[in-house]
């Protein structure tokens, strides 16, 4: 296992996903698999979603989707941030962006933590939004299609929080390191 600050220079070639150290194995024989089981944070903004939005108006099916962030610098801050989140135990996959065979997409994820904070706190508690419709609608306005590591460096969407969108799983033959510091 590699340092994770040696992928973090080059922005936009490398996507990263973390997970538990007992899901390792199974992700380099099988890829990354989207689990919306083992992740609380992602099932619930999905149920919120469901709850919140009509129809069909998002270009992937976000229960069959893998998440990735794209700032390596995001992962490391929060890995020395002693109140942050991410377990300490926690492993980041990194993926090469260029080896994802599937539909990718860019999408602001804060907006979305509304949607916790709503069904948490109320409305009052929201940061991004006015209302649930429009957490939903800013995410939606907020997703772009990309096909490669140049379109990602070169979009100019503004964004507070992007992640990696890929429709369906990531495959072991994208997964270049794991990182576990």
């Amino acid at each position: 296992m590699s340092n994770l600050s040696e992928y973090v220079r080059s922005f936009g070639e490398y996507a990263f996903h973390q997970t538990r150290p007992q899901n390792v194995d199974s992700i380099r024989e099988q890829g990354i698999q989207p689990d919306f089981a083992d992740q609380a944070d992602t099932s619930m903004i999905q149920e919120e979603l469901e709850r919140f939005e009509s129809g069909d108006k998002f270009p992937f099916d976000r229960s069959k989707a893998t998440y990735c962030h794209l700032d390596g610098k995001y992962i490391l801050e929060l890995r020395n941030d002693e109140f942050s989140d991410f377990a300490p135990e926690e492993v980041t996959i990194v993926v090469s962006i260029e080896d994802i065979p599937n539909p990718m997409y860019l999408a602001d994820m804060s907006p979305l933590l509304d949607l916790v904070d709503i069904r948490h706190r109320g409305i009052q508690s929201v940061s991004y939004a006015n209302s649930p419709d429009d957490v939903v609608e800013r995410y939606y306005n907020s997703i772009v299609r990309v096909k490669s590591s140049e379109d990602i460096r070169s979009d100019q969407t503004e964004r507070t929080h992007t992640e990696l969108v890929v429709d369906g799983a990531i495959p072991p033959s994208a997964i270049v390191d794991i990182c576990s510091e």
